[in-house]
């Protein structure tokens, strides 16, 4: 019997990087599907038939990732303490907030760490890009709804629940290929983007995202020409590294010292989009949890919940309200040694694209979710190599 079992082992460990890829790959494009009206709109039998299908997907990568993650702490792949510490504190998250995402985010980042990390950006490349293609073609086609949200700026949704949604989705997308492409930048690439950039621009009337990727796409340009950017200076690999909890502090700061019967205040805040009130009312109302507390975001989108609007469009913000300050800490932490991790590899183009990204959850809400940043994987998977790193040379030592 003990044979058969370790036969068994031994046979899935040939193909467990294969498994895991497909499985990791099946969930992130079920994931992204939920973005869009696909499955929301229609009330029949193939409907409801489609959406439990997706759900099996997604159970089933789940019963993968956990899989994964066990045969990887016994391969001794994974720190089991690591493991274990993530897996309570998401427990802990998700209870007090009453809400899964921290433990998906669990499984997701801890199983897909053991793959290598050039190799989860061609996946997310890939899987990003037949998402964004596939919804705005049934989209042109009359498949899926082209909701207009605002009225007043004429913004759509070009088939997702949400106006900024595909814009978002184009940045990122943007953003990987610049870690993943192995020539320069062809000319011919440069315009496609940018006119799906303007094309996209056009429809929903995103002016952050628009300029935001209009700055990327200008600075990997110019990088390419001049090589302005590189991993020879320490100070900067110090301001890199120190990047994600200064954005935090900023932010909080600036939200809370915001006064709205101040004339500056009250014109950034309308340059903002009204981004410094949210704020401000969010940390006032929610205050500082251990971890986390059960919180309904009100905002325009497909069904929009009843309520006052009160979307906060601040990663670092919102993910600290939602899922507590030790969370926010450990996901700041992995931030962190992961762009540590890329200047000590001396990775400009991952370099920049991670910084560009702690940039973009300034005005976005994005930055802490797996399914956008794959760079949250990257800087679990240096945490645990560095773990793994010590254990070994303290067992070394006691041999000695």
């Amino acid at each position: 019997m003990k044979e058969k079992w370790m036969g068994v082992v031994d046979l899935y460990g040939r193909y467990s990087q294969r498994i895991l890829s497909i499985a990791g790959s099946a969930y992130l494009a079920v994931a992204l599907l939920s973005y869009c009206l696909l499955f929301k709109q229609s009330q029949s039998v193939w409907n409801d038939v489609a959406v439990i299908g997706l759900d099996l997907i997604r159970k089933a990568a789940f019963i993968i990732f956990l899989i994964s993650i066990l045969y990887n702490v016994w391969k001794k792949k994974l720190d089991w303490k690591l493991c274990g510490g993530f897996f309570l504190l998401s427990g802990l998250v998700t209870f007090f907030s009453k809400d899964a995402e921290p433990i998906k985010m669990f499984f997701l980042l801890t199983a897909l760490s053991v793959l290598p990390f050039d190799f989860i950006l061609k996946k997310y490349y890939n899987v990003q890009s037949f998402i964004l293609l596939l919804v705005i073609t049934l989209t042109a086609f009359g498949v899926i709804e082209n909701i207009l949200y605002d009225k007043d700026r004429m913004r759509f949704g070009l088939g997702f629940d949400w106006t900024t949604t595909a814009a978002v989705l184009l940045l990122h997308i943007l953003i990987l290929y610049e870690c993943v492409r192995r020539y320069k930048w062809l000319r011919s690439e440069v315009y496609l983007y940018l006119l799906g950039i303007m094309v996209i621009y056009l429809f929903t009337n995103s002016r952050f995202i628009f300029i935001m990727s209009v700055l990327f796409l200008g600075f990997v340009i110019l990088q390419q020409k001049f090589r302005f950017f590189s991993c020879e200076k320490k100070w900067l690999r110090i301001a890199l590294t120190y990047l994600p909890v200064g954005f935090f502090i900023l932010s909080s700061i600036i939200f809370l010292l915001y006064d709205p019967s101040n004339g500056v205040w009250k014109f950034f805040n309308s340059a903002l989009s009204d981004r410094l009130a949210l704020g401000h009312s969010g940390l006032l109302k929610y205050g500082i949890t251990i971890f986390g507390q059960p919180i309904r975001w009100v905002g325009y989108s497909f069904k929009m919940a009843s309520g006052t609007y009160n979307y906060i469009d601040n990663s670092y913000v919102r993910f600290f309200l939602e899922s507590g300050i030790v969370n926010i800490l450990f996901y700041i932490l992995i931030s962190s040694i992961g762009i540590w991790d890329l200047y000590k590899k001396r990775q400009p183009r991952k370099i920049a694209s991670f910084s560009f990204l702690m940039i973009l959850g300034v005005i976005e809400p994005f930055f802490f979710n797996p399914l956008f940043n794959p760079f949250l994987i990257y800087g679990y998977k240096a945490l645990n190599k560095m773990i793994l790193k010590k254990t070994a040379q303290r067992r070394l030592e006691k041999t000695l």
